[in-house]
């Protein structure tokens, strides 16, 4: 998921309402901390 994307929904997902991480790296990725599964916007990065 973009970073924008989860900064705007308050690093909860929109489709399933897991919580999300930030990426510790700076490289501009976000993943699911519990729903793995979840394919909303899946390897997209700023």
């Amino acid at each position: 998921m973009r970073p924008r994307t989860a900064e705007k929904c308050h690093y909860l997902c929109p489709k399933c309402g897991d919580r999300l991480s930030r990426d510790r790296a700076g490289k501009g990725w976000v993943r699911h901390l519990f729903n793995r599964r979840c394919r909303y916007e899946n390897g997209m990065n700023d």
